[in-house]
């Protein structure tokens, strides 16, 4: 997710009357202060389809590259990490392997990517722990024999970035937030030019 205004510098200085410096200055930080409300639009969307997993967790996995006055563009990085069924989406232990979960992600797949699991697979599910390292996690059978097993994750944020089109909803959040952000930044450094001008008479 990227927001790019390179190609409009131009036209916003312009428009707001502003000096060369004060633009430079204006840009970057209008663009930053408009991928916080990008960035929390997309936590609102993920914890729809994430749900029971924190929110510090979903944003460590959004890496933000931040607008500078050389480079006028800023972006969201969605991670690929997978979310391990393990401790999340309301799980809750029964009986001696047993497990089951209150909140449901919007897809889970296996560590080898297979996305088509049946309702049979994941009443087979089961939890245990990994014999290299210990790492505890969820597993289920393709079937009832026993070496069919494969461990459950669900997709990671990038895949959930592409297929749930939030590109889209966080494009519309970008349009509309940077002209509100940009025009009190271009106030506030007029304001100042103002004052500056009124000092020095």
């Amino acid at each position: 997710m990227k927001i790019d205004i390179s190609h409009n510098l131009a036209e916003l200085q312009r428009k707001y009357s502003l000096l060369p410096e004060e633009l430079a200055r204006a840009v970057p930080r209008s663009i930053n202060r408009t991928m916080i409300a990008v960035r929390k639009e997309a936590t609102v969307e993920q914890r729809k389809d994430y749900p029971g997993v924190k929110v510090k967790q979903l944003q460590i996995r959004m890496k933000g590259i931040a607008a500078r006055q050389n480079l006028p563009r800023a972006e969201i990085v969605f991670l690929s990490g997978r979310f391990n069924l393990y401790g999340h989406f309301g799980m809750k232990p029964f009986g001696k392997f047993g497990v089951r979960f209150s909140k449901k992600p919007w897809r889970i797949d296996t560590i080898g990517g297979d996305a088509d699991i049946s309702s049979e697979m994941l009443a087979r599910m089961f939890r245990t722990r990994l014999r290299a390292g210990g790492r505890a996690v969820v597993m289920s059978r393709w079937t009832k024999r026993r070496l069919s097993a494969n461990v459950l994750v669900v997709p990671g944020l990038d895949e959930h970035y592409t297929e749930r089109h939030l590109g889209v909803k966080l494009a519309a959040v970008a349009r509309k937030r940077f002209p509100e952000v940009f025009l009190q930044q271009a106030r506030f450094l007029l304001s100042k030019r103002s004052l500056g001008a009124w000092v020095g008479v």
